[in-house]
């Protein structure tokens, strides 16, 4: 199976083949909707993220447990206010 191309639970093409601009409002730097930009690293969202797609810029990289994943800015603080005392 090839994720170059599919479709998410609310119908949107996703995968590295499909063009777009990062999902932070204003943003015009262009990613795909490969899972290396998704916002929890998994198709829709996975445990912690939203599933929507960002550039470098607007999302940070958090370690949880035995993976580490990227997590929009919104969903890295509700990542910190439920996680409180791990490190980031």
């Amino acid at each position: 199976m090839s994720w170059a191309r599919g479709f998410d639970s609310q119908g949107r093409e996703i995968g590295y083949a499909i063009r777009a601009f990062c999902d932070h409002r204003s943003c015009n730097v262009r990613i795909d909707r490969g899972l290396p930009f998704t916002c929890g690293g998994m198709v829709d969202g996975g445990e912690y993220g939203c599933g929507n797609f960002y550039c470098d810029l607007h999302r940070s990289t958090t370690v949880t447990g035995p993976a580490t994943v990227s997590l929009c800015r919104d969903c890295m603080k509700r990542y910190e206010a439920k996680y409180p005392s791990e490190e980031m």
